[in-house]
């Protein structure tokens, strides 16, 4: 066989395929993902029905009507109302899969019809995986956006709530879009309400602790002491409180230099390797108190951190991407570590509007062309802040 001829065989010969669409290589995922949280479980997401909005009620204050009494003693009847209630707008999401009839019919024209369908399916599943990336990859990109009053909170925006609307290390809790708007989240007034806010906690050091410098671990130890919340023990000493669980589900998000930095604290005195199985001084899949150590893509591309180190506290105007070497005012000069409970900060969904696949449409300027909507109705939501908290960086931090 000549050069020429095997080269006209190779140039008409088939490939052979590897793997199917249900096993495509996915080379664009990430790291970690929070929206795998948002949605796992009863734990996670909520599940609704039809409504204007999404509301909740909570308690800020008591009815203090405990009192002692006297046996026949007159009594002055009261009803306050304190339960305060709180509203989101829906938001509306969606992607699509698209369908080239010409591409699925022209590569399977002299396969046997058992063989076609088995193309049909496979490059279906390799649409449909492709589209669930998308929307996967749009709603995770929404859970650390900047936070802007306008588009989140206001019932005309269109963007769904961002994690960072719920937990902050602005002194105030808010974002320069919301202070200067009517400082509410979710519709509460934070300064009429100092409990809706999340807990803070700094640090300046990850390596030895020495004098009365925070480190990194008593900095997490703080924030744990602070979301960490007892249940009101009723009668018979039952509780009565939805605000228990002091460890509930939480994780901890941070960027690549807090997951790093996190390992070279545990590795500080240590360090020491010996001969055998048992050495590994990796630390892998790190966790503390349980609590999973999760680096996120968005938290190192997304310019959610105050870049004005020397503005005063809650005077800060501009938003920067997070970097160890740029921006070293203490406001922005070392990883963020954002603890947040999935027991009560969750995806609210409607129930029949959940990844919902719509008809199949034709447009009516393309032909064989088949496109099927996937829609989401959906917003983000804490029902307790106080149950969300950051440990940030006092000073220069480096990765």
């Amino acid at each position: 066989m000549s050069i020429a001829q095997f080269t006209d065989l190779v140039q008409n010969t088939t490939s052979v395929a590897i793997n199917s669409g249900t096993k495509l290589r996915n080379q664009i995922n990430r790291h970690g993902y929070a929206l795998d949280y948002m949605l796992r479980g009863a734990e996670g997401f909520k599940s609704l029905q039809g409504g204007k909005d999404i509301r909740f009620d909570s308690l800020f204050k008591e009815v203090s009507t405990y009192r002692t009494y006297k046996p026949g003693e007159k009594q002055t009847w009261s009803n306050p109302q304190v339960t305060t209630t709180s509203s989101t707008p829906w938001r509306f999401s969606m992607d699509e899969m698209t369908y080239d009839m010409a591409e699925v019919l022209l590569q399977s024209n002299e396969m046997s019809s058992d063989r076609k369908a088995m193309y049909y399916v496979d490059t279906q599943s390799k649409v449909e995986m492709s589209s669930v990336i998308s929307m996967a990859h749009g709603l995770e990109d929404e859970l650390f956006a900047l936070p802007d009053h306008a588009e989140m909170e206001e019932a005309s925006g269109q963007t769904p709530n961002s994690l960072n609307v719920f937990c902050n290390e602005m002194p105030d809790g808010l974002y320069t879009s919301y202070r200067t708007a009517d400082s509410k989240v979710l519709t509460i007034d934070t300064t009429l309400h100092p409990t809706w806010d999340n807990q803070r906690s700094a640090y300046n050091s990850v390596g030895l602790h020495t004098g009365t410098a925070p480190h990194l671990f008593s900095a997490f130890d703080d924030i744990l002491q602070d979301l960490s919340f007892s249940q009101v023990p009723g009668p018979d000493g039952k509780m009565i409180s939805e605000s228990g669980n002091a460890l509930g589900m939480k994780a901890c998000f941070t960027q690549k230099a807090g997951v790093t930095n996190f390992q070279q604290a545990l590795r500080v005195n240590q360090d020491y390797y010996r001969v055998g199985a048992s050495q590994d001084a990796a630390y892998p899949h790190p966790v503390f108190n349980g609590i999973p150590i999760i680096r996120i893509d968005q938290l190192e591309t997304n310019a959610i951190y105050p870049t004005v180190g020397t503005a005063a506290p809650g005077l800060e105007t501009t938003y920067g991407v997070y970097s160890s070497t740029a921006n070293t005012a203490a406001t922005n000069a070392g990883p963020r570590y954002h603890f947040i409970d999935f027991t009560c900060t969750q995806k609210a969904v409607h129930e029949a509007r959940y990844f919902h696949k719509g008809a199949l449409k034709e447009p009516s300027n393309q032909v064989d062309v088949k496109i099927q909507p996937v829609l989401l109705y959906h917003n983000n939501i804490t029902q307790e802040r106080r149950k969300c908290g950051i440990v940030y960086p006092s000073a220069d931090i480096p990765a």
